[in-house]
């Protein structure tokens, strides 16, 4: 009698477990369409979360490395076992594997991001994966032009690596190819949370019958460095610009919701609402992709930006205006139909991005546009599921 073989164990990697609702969001759309046919061990820098919350297996290749005193060579040398040993553990990881997916997320964009952090770790993942002869999936990822040499080297190598790489917008497809690591003709999908619309999840109608309430979703948002110690600055100008924008929308007669896309994004609500003193505007703290989905089906319109947090609007049917730190969410945006909505977070006027929350309010044509947007994003994932399966049983010899 032959004994039935265990399900393929597939590695999915990304930036989870650190707090931020959108990651999450992508991991929960990964385990819901990887979770049937296979065993999946999440590879994150936040594994013990991952595992604690999700009851999944969860390892991380890296350990934190606290600040020592000394030299210059001191710090590279500790940096360089620190690094020699994420490559080791990469090695040991994928000797139980039978595939790696990296799934979704802003896999290699510039924000707060160096070379020898995320982005070297997946190289290893990447190098590992070739030497033990497992499929290594790079699967609707987001990708800037990365400024440093090694970073590029590291990204070319890894892609060079993959069995198979699609991407989420076009604008990440063309970084890749300008790094010389992509082919014209890898696939542009969707991001992976798109895949919460064909669960099920709840629609607005964007229009009458709502209470006059906006959402507007922050951000701690230090520039695109994301370094406190340098850029405080930015992130009070963005705190006051954002303050603004509230009063501008409560003297039209709004209710006001302020909310996060990440933990850490609540000490900034709440700043923007202390700062006011006013009862019609509030902090929701829901912490879940799900509650914040569900909390926008009742908004009149949502402003934000985090690109999750615009689609997490979207899957809920609400109105959006995108306040930008990257092409990403102008690329959003553009595919929902609306690419007139969006405004840069460092150069936005109040006036002008309440007249647009106005504007998408009463376009009830626009609202269309992007519901039939979020219903063809989930059709194309649910489409190329089949070719990253089929990548993915390439594992199985």
């Amino acid at each position: 009698m032959t004994r039935p073989q265990p399900p393929p164990r597939v590695g999915v990697a990304g930036l989870f477990g650190t707090g931020n609702f959108g990651n999450e969001a992508t991991l929960t759309a990964a385990l819901e369409r990887l979770g049937d046919e296979h065993e999946v061990v999440v590879i994150a820098e936040g594994a013990a979360r991952v595992h604690s919350d999700r009851g999944v297996p969860a390892v991380a290749l890296s350990t934190v490395v606290a600040p020592r005193p000394g030299s210059k060579w001191v710090r590279l040398a500790v940096l360089a076992r620190n690094r020699i040993g994420v490559l080791l553990r990469a090695m040991k990881v994928l000797g139980g594997l039978d595939a790696v997916v990296v799934a979704g997320t802003g896999t290699w964009e510039r924000y707060g991001a160096g070379p020898f952090a995320l982005t070297y770790e997946l190289w290893a993942l990447a190098l590992a994966a070739k030497v033990r002869r497992r499929p290594f999936l790079l699967w609707n990822i987001g990708v800037e032009v990365q400024d440093r040499v090694m970073a590029r080297w590291f990204i070319r190598r890894s892609a060079a690596w993959a069995d198979y790489r699609s991407f989420r917008d076009v604008e990440s497809l063309r970084a890749m190819r300008q790094m010389r690591a992509a082919l014209d003709s890898d696939p542009v999908v969707a991001d992976l949370a798109f895949g919460f619309a064909a669960d099920g999840a709840p629609s607005g109608s964007g229009g009458g019958g709502r209470e006059a309430t906006v959402i507007v979703g922050v951000m701690t948002y230090y520039g695109l460095a994301d370094d406190p110690k340098t850029n405080e600055d930015v992130q009070g100008s963005y705190r006051r610009g954002t303050t603004e924008l509230v009063r501008e929308l409560r003297r039209r007669d709004y209710g006001v919701v302020l909310v996060g896309g990440d933990e850490d994004d609540l000490r900034t609500a709440v700043d923007v609402r202390d700062s006011l003193a006013d009862d019609a505007v509030r902090v929701d703290t829901v912490g879940t992709v799900a509650g914040l989905t569900e909390l926008m089906t009742s908004a009149s319109a949502v402003v934000a930006l985090r690109y999750h947090s615009l689609v997490m609007g979207a899957l809920a049917g609400a109105p959006l205006v995108g306040i930008a730190y990257g092409q990403k969410q102008q690329s959003l945006m553009t595919m929902l139909g609306n690419p007139e909505r969006v405004r840069h977070v460092e150069s936005f006027q109040v006036n002008e991005v309440a007249d647009l929350v106005e504007d998408a309010i009463a376009d009830a044509a626009g609202r269309e546009r992007a519901a039939a947007a979020v219903a063809d994003a989930a059709a194309r994932l649910e489409e190329e599921w089949i070719h990253v399966r089929t990548a993915l049983r390439r594992g199985r010899g």
